[in-house]
């Protein structure tokens, strides 16, 4: 303690995200408070993310990989991607 040590490197490596809007097949509306949840290619949920006023979304940290989004809104049908 009160000592300080040097030498101390990191090399972080940078992680990717999954963005969008969530919007109406009907009309292009955007769709507010829509729920977006993500699982990656072994089935493994990985996040759950509420659209904003603009029916935006975004879900960061992610590892190199691939990935399924899923939305719904009780008013809409939902969709996988």
């Amino acid at each position: 303690i009160g000592a300080t040590r040097g030498g101390v490197d990191f090399a972080l490596e940078r992680r990717g995200a999954i963005a969008g809007t969530v919007s109406a097949a009907a009309g292009g509306e955007a769709i507010a408070l829509a729920d977006v949840r993500v699982w990656d290619d072994a089935g493994r949920f990985v996040a759950r993310v509420t659209t904003d006023a603009a029916g935006r979304y975004r879900v960061g940290g992610l590892l190199p990989g691939a990935y399924f989004a899923h939305a719904e809104h009780p008013h809409y049908r939902d969709e996988l991607y």
